[in-house]
């Protein structure tokens, strides 16, 4: 038996040292030394033609600028449009780049970066295109699609969207809010109007900051104000922050994605990136 010893401690010794390469292997000094510089570039969108889920066809993906010259991951944020987008994601695919956020970033107008707390942070933001009204499952489908293929912050994901975006952002916020640290509907309400689901929005400590105009002839702006006050009638951890601009029409994301806009000298962006799971 102890003729085979020093075969076995050979095999062993090669098996440690192969290990120990390949460990190092994945340490790519350039990326770790990039990991702190601060964007400068804002991004730009890609269309990707391919599926995240059942009904959605496409999306447009942002990265930032230098996300291939890094290892870090990033905060990532997903943004539903309207049911005036609903499309095949392919040749429907740009009806979507109109409004919100990413007609800010087709604009050039999405920063590059965001100071909050003294710390520096870039998104990586997917823009998908839904077919039909989004399942709740679905919208974590392309959670779960992100963090697979991109190198995502899971403590920092969050939700926006405007109108049918809003109510998606609303129902699958409150469902899934294990994952999504904050929300930002806007001019949309929820879709299931139930106790239930404000007070796991109030229990969660999801945080909230909605959106609406006065006199939305669409989507009335009463219900999201009583939904807000159902939320806080179970007393959240995060009050929900609640803008009803004084303005006519269902068009309040144009505005509130815009990053000038602020409140409290900080805009949703900025707001969002507050708060982790």
């Amino acid at each position: 038996m102890l003729k085979y010893v020093p075969k076995l401690a050979l095999l062993l010794s090669f098996g440690i040292v192969f290990i120990s390469c390949k460990k190092e292997a994945k340490v790519d000094p350039r990326k770790e030394a990039n990991n702190s510089r601060i964007e400068t570039v804002p991004p730009v969108f890609q269309a990707v033609y391919q599926s995240m889920n059942s009904s959605s066809g496409g999306y447009y993906l942002g990265l930032p600028y230098l996300y291939d010259s890094t290892s870090k991951s990033y905060p990532l944020l997903i943004s539903i449009h309207g049911a005036g987008q609903l499309g095949n994601g392919t040749s429907n695919l740009p009806s979507i780049l109109f409004d919100g956020v990413p007609r800010m970033v087709t604009a050039g107008k999405f920063p590059a970066n965001f100071e909050v707390n003294g710390q520096n942070f870039s998104f990586i933001i997917i823009a998908p295109q839904f077919v039909r009204y989004p399942a709740n499952v679905e919208i974590d489908a392309v959670v779960q699609y992100a963090k697979k293929h991109y190198r995502i912050d899971p403590k920092r994901i969050y939700l926006t969207g405007l109108s049918m975006g809003g109510a998606v952002s609303w129902d699958a916020g409150a469902e899934y809010h294990s994952e999504i640290a904050a929300i930002v509907p806007i001019s949309g309400v929820p879709k299931d109007d139930d106790h239930l689901k404000a007070k796991e929005i109030a229990d969660s400590k999801l945080a909230v900051w909605t959106f609406h105009n006065q006199n939305d002839d669409v989507t009335n702006s009463i219900v999201t104000k009583e939904y807000v006050s159902l939320i806080n009638s179970f007393s959240p951890a995060i009050p929900p922050k609640m803008t009803i601009f004084q303005a006519e029409g269902h068009d309040a994301w144009n505005q509130a994605s815009n990053p000038e806009y602020k409140e409290n000298n900080m805009n949703i962006y900025e707001w969002m990136l507050q708060y982790t799971r």
